[in-house]
């Protein structure tokens, strides 16, 4: 929670806290589980770019420590950090690209590829 900063609202009700900070307590509340998988949509969708950062971040280590993670979004720099993004239209399979692993330092080149590639499908 300190992570995500906010800690300071840990006591407070489900409406006394705005929607992001709802957003980092779920997210929070996955990862004390510890589970092997973690089906995350649209985890950032709420979030301001910093805290978008932390959380993707986040389940990079997650990750790396061998947690798979299965994302939705319609970020495509979120997508950008994945080792694998499978685009999907109407609820059917339009294609899949193996991006590799993230290693950080590449986020704008990642995120060009993967638009020109999205736009190439029609995006």
């Amino acid at each position: 929670m300190r992570r995500f900063d906010i800690a300071g609202v840990a006591d407070h009700g489900i409406t006394e806290v705005s929607g992001g900070q709802l957003q980092r307590a779920s997210i929070c509340r996955a990862l004390a589980a510890e589970p092997s998988v973690i089906f995350a949509d649209e985890p950032t969708g709420a979030l301001n770019s910093s805290m978008t950062d932390d959380v993707m971040d986040t389940l990079g280590d997650v990750h790396r420590d061998g947690t798979t993670i299965v994302m939705v979004t319609h970020d495509p720099g979120c997508a950008a950090r994945a080792d694998r993004v499978v685009y999907l239209r109407d609820g059917r399979l339009v294609d899949a690209r193996e991006l590799g692993r993230w290693s950080g330092g590449q986020e704008q080149q990642r995120e060009d590829d993967l638009l020109g590639w999205l736009r190439g499908l029609g995006f």
